[in-house]
């Protein structure tokens, strides 16, 4: 199912991008922003609402004499779906969000883990049966590794097997017609908390994923599990020089050979992980620092833990300035951000 948003000009998505970011503006208005003459607004916005991309609405009171109210433009959320997927090592995970980052309906499908070619066809199965329901316009993808996401190409992933630079993004777009736009998970998990309204003024931010492998999410183990970390710093997702920020092993692992932490124990790895996040929070002044993926699933006792390593290592008298939680869209947050991601660029124009 096609939008007819795909077909937009330049002016158009202009028009477009003012008024998701100022929902129920004047026409007037737009064009002071846009700094386009009236006539040429009022032209693309018939043109938008005979498409049934917006719609008219009426905004704040009548004037001190009466009649009637001023009218504003909003956006038509279910003109046209942007698709969030997190593609897991044995699943597929897949949100479809409207026009407005609404969260619409949800999919999933299951492969075998540890086969890359499998998992990349069910995953294009699954969004070719979304095409026939959806009216989709672009696909943003969430996967662990290293991910250059200028160029849609994902240069190493262990947890999916990929060992050499592969251009997944290209593949993929000529498989499913549509633009793909490709983030290592935990930068969209990033995203997924940095564009909520209610977490907008937080500049610097740790966003970690906790993938556990699920035989041991209740043994005292986590050997085989895997932390990622995303990283916004100044209002901007940090992907350094090599698109490799985030990924890292504990500041105590002693040999190559060694997993992801030097502990073993549940619990001696947790305060590994606190330690070594104790010094980042302090040393770059993060605000807030959230755990996504199956972090939540070990209990609040986790944020105290993180709460208290950070306090020990801050330099100064009293408590380091960071607030602790559990992300919001808790185990869809790497979608949800993958969607968001995507409209962003989409209206980034």
């Amino acid at each position: 199912m096609k939008s007819p948003i795909n077909d937009l000009s330049l002016n158009s998505r202009k028009v477009l991008r003012t008024i998701w970011k100022h929902d129920g503006i004047s026409r007037k208005k737009i064009a002071g922003i846009l700094d386009l003459d009236k006539s040429t607004i009022t032209k693309i916005t018939n043109k938008l609402l005979k498409e049934h991309i917006i719609e008219t609405t009426e905004m704040g009171d009548p004037g001190p004499l009466g009649g009637r109210r001023p009218i504003g433009l909003s956006i038509i959320g279910n003109t046209g779906t942007f698709l969030g997927v997190d593609f897991r090592t044995d699943e597929c995970f897949i949100l479809a969000l409207d026009l407005k980052g609404r969260i619409q309906t949800e999919y999933s499908g299951k492969y075998t883990a540890g086969n890359f070619q499998s998992a990349t066809e069910a995953m294009i199965s699954l969004i070719k049966r979304i095409e026939q329901e959806q009216p989709v316009i672009g696909i943003g993808i969430g996967l662990p590794g290293i991910v250059n996401h200028r160029k849609g190409i994902v240069e190493k992933s262990y947890p999916l097997n990929i060992d050499k630079s592969l251009n997944l993004g290209e593949y993929l777009e000529k498989r499913t017609g549509f633009k793909v736009l490709l983030e290592n998970d935990a930068n969209c998990g990033c995203w997924s908390e940095y564009l909520s309204e209610e977490n907008s003024s937080r500049t610097n931010m740790i966003y970690l994923k906790g993938t556990l492998d699920r035989q041991r999410k209740i043994d005292q183990e986590l050997r085989g599990s895997g932390i990622g970390a995303g990283l916004l710093i100044n209002g901007r997702v940090l992907h350094g020089r090599d698109f490799s920020a985030g990924e890292f092993r504990s500041a105590f692992v002693k040999s190559k050979d060694m997993e992801q932490f030097y502990s073993k124990e549940k619990t001696d790895v947790l305060e590994e992980l606190a330690s070594n996040m104790a010094m980042i929070i302090n040393t770059f002044n993060i605000n807030e620092l959230v755990l996504g993926g199956d972090l939540p699933d070990l209990g609040d006792e986790l944020l105290d833990l993180f709460s208290r390593h950070a306090d020990l290592n801050w330099a100064y008298e009293g408590p380091a300035n960071c607030r602790y939680r559990f992300s919001r869209m808790k185990d869809r947050d790497v979608a949800y951000g993958a969607a968001v991601m995507c409209l962003d660029r989409y209206y980034a124009l």
